[in-house]
């Protein structure tokens, strides 16, 4: 796995910004990478059975062997075994090995069942292959050493069966060995109220979901493979935490195989919803209609783990919060990389997007550490206006920047950690406002004059950090001036890929430089080290252009061969053409003045 940066951090999550969100921490983590052993898991009382897994240590010894065959062999009490199905009626432990060509394991027990599988091979023409319906919990248990095999059928005589692993209430899936779930008729591994992934190695395929359940899915530290036809990993009804392990999921094919995206609308959520239109019905189609991922109405929370992610729609995806905060993904995706339709937080762990239509997105999103990369065909990060809002009421809507949303909603929130991002539309967007107060982020924006690097309906606060961002002046906004000091360069050609833009500050020192592999026309630098009263020197290619004495504030310039030629700020919104009118168009006069809208032409 290639990745352009890879850095290693430890986060501490700050449970008081999340308790502002409203978002609720279930998990804590160390460091965000798999879990050494169940102890370095710290999980809180929302799931006890989670909590019970994490701290148990099975007994997997017992007197209940079965040896399955067309005549199994049964030693010990609460099995039978009629017309192909094996029959566990009492709670306790079985150990079974063996092969069962036709048929199915059928638990009537009410009390905790566990199955220890040991080098098992289940096949059923016409239904899944365990089933419980009444059992207080089922664990599926894998031996160490072992390699087990289930395989359904393409119909189910028995359709209260959603997958080949199926129960009514909660599933454990744990061990030390090896599980592999052939799912033709619905998913995988399924479950009425709530499932927990232990440890063991799993390798799923599904003609819907790889993991189903109703209630909440807790992932602990397993070694997890995933082909679905439809989503990954989905929580109906609750959320889905990831708190170590490996997790390779693709869903329908991969993120090659979905359409190509074109953004036709000023912002707001024009894409087709799946989940909108086909979840209630999804159960009783044919074919899946949602290809996510990791999927869930509540949360989506993940503080550790490897995850590849290679999906046909949105490689992570909560109906309403995200919580990033250890980790690393690593993700190809046919529609958003990262979505929430409320919160989005990152906290920490490391994020790579090497293809997406848009990178994070989310009504509120709020980036406090963490190493993050995005390649996006649209925007890298969106945080986008309320779902309820109407698009014909176009009171208080924002005029420019944002797209048409109400106003004041869709917040951008960067503290920290390090960020970069490559658009082929905005870079950084919000249909509100953008608040900048500490980390590292670069934009290498677009090149066509329709997107900006920076998209704001109402401001962009930078208070600190450093922000570096260059593309196409022809949507161009700059940072406020009541925030850090900034420099907003138009350049009279356009710079390519060789070409390097970088100030030094009036003792020699660089303090700011910028290079894209794409083509640009215009920089905007924020940072700290652009002091009010020095004096910088601007380079191309180590060539000096001019100098500059900083002011409070966004200091506006126009960049050619001869030198720096000041241009009067204070629109702040859009470049309305700067002195070239982008890289798509020639020079632009419009019969005005460079003054008329108080910034350069």
């Amino acid at each position: 796995m290639t990745k352009n940066k890879k850095i290693i951090i430890i986060t501490i999550i700050s449970a008081a910004i999340l308790s502002a969100l409203g978002i609720t921490l279930y998990f804590v983590l160390n460091n965000g990478t798999q879990n050494k052993s169940n102890d370095s898991a710290v999980i809180a009382e929302k799931s006890e059975l989670a909590q019970k897994v994490s701290e148990n240590t099975h007994d997997i010894k017992t007197k209940n062997l079965i040896v399955l065959s067309s005549s199994p062999e049964i030693t010990g009490s609460g099995a039978s075994f009629k017309d192909g199905v094996l029959t566990i009626s009492n709670g306790g432990t079985y150990e079974i090995s063996g092969t069962l060509s036709d048929g199915y394991i059928n638990v009537t027990a009410k009390d905790e069942v566990t199955l220890v599988l040991n080098n098992v091979n289940i096949s059923n023409t016409d239904g899944c292959c365990i089933y419980s319906n009444d059992s207080k919990t089922l664990t599926v248990y894998t031996k160490s050493g072992s390699k087990n095999s289930l395989t359904d059928g393409g119909s189910y005589t028995n359709t209260d069966a959603k997958g080949a692993i199926f129960s009514n209430d909660d599933l454990v899936l744990d061990g030390e060995g090896k599980l592999t779930v052939n799912a033709s008729y619905k998913h995988s591994v399924a479950c009425d109220d709530e499932i927990v992934i232990n440890k063991g190695e799993y390798d799923f395929t599904a003609s819907f979901d790889g993991v189903h359940a109703n209630e909440m899915i807790t992932l602990i530290s397993p070694k997890l493979i995933i082909s679905a036809k439809g989503d990954g990993i989905q929580s109906d009804l609750s959320s889905v935490a990831v708190l170590g392990g490996s997790l390779n999921i693709t869903t329908a094919g991969g993120s090659e195989n979905a359409p190509a995206k074109q953004n036709n609308d000023f912002g707001g959520r024009w894409k087709t919803d799946y989940d909108t239109q086909y979840t209630e019905s999804e159960e009783s189609s044919d074919s899946p209609q949602s290809f996510k991922g990791i999927k869930a109405e509540t949360s989506v929370e993940i503080s550790g783990g490897d995850l590849m992610l290679d999906t046909y729609d949105d490689a992570v995806h909560s109906n309403s919060s995200v919580l990033l905060s250890g980790g690393s993904l690593d993700i190809s995706a046919g529609d958003d990389a990262v979505h929430g339709d409320d919160y989005l937080t990152v906290s920490g762990g490391d994020i790579y997007v090497s293809n997406c239509y848009e990178g994070l997105e989310a009504g509120t999103i709020e980036i406090n550490d963490g190493n993050i990369d995005i390649t996006a065909s649209d925007d890298g990060i969106n945080a986008v206006e309320d779902e309820s809002s109407s698009q014909d009421d176009m009171t208080n809507r924002a005029p420019f920047g944002g797209g048409f949303a109400e106003e004041g909603y869709g917040t951008l929130i960067i503290s920290g950690g390090s960020i970069v991002i490559d658009a082929a539309g905005d870079g950084l967007d919000s249909n509100a406002t953008i608040d900048i107060s500490g980390g590292n982020t670069v934009v290498y924006g677009p090149e066509n004059d329709g997107n900006g690097f920076l998209d704001y309906g109402t401001s962009c606060t930078v208070t600190g950090g450093t922000l570096t961002a260059g593309g196409s002046s022809g949507m161009a906004q700059a940072t406020d001036d009541n925030g850090q000091n900034a420099l907003m360069l138009y350049f009279d050609s356009v710079l390519s890929s060789s070409d390097k833009v970088s100030v030094k500050n009036s003792s020699g020192k660089e303090i700011l430089q910028y290079q894209s592999e794409k083509s640009y026309n215009c920089v905007l630098f924020s940072s700290p080290e652009l002091k009010a009263g020095d004096t910088v020197t601007l380079l191309i290619n180590g060539e000096q252009r001019g100098k500059i004495e900083i002011t409070d504030g966004v200091y506006y310039a126009n960049v050619s061969d001869s030198g720096i030629t000041e241009a009067q700020g204070g629109f702040g919104q859009m470049g309305m053409g700067s002195n070239r009118g982008g890289m798509d168009r020639g020079p632009v006069d419009m019969g005005m003045d460079r003054g008329d809208f108080g910034r350069p032409f």
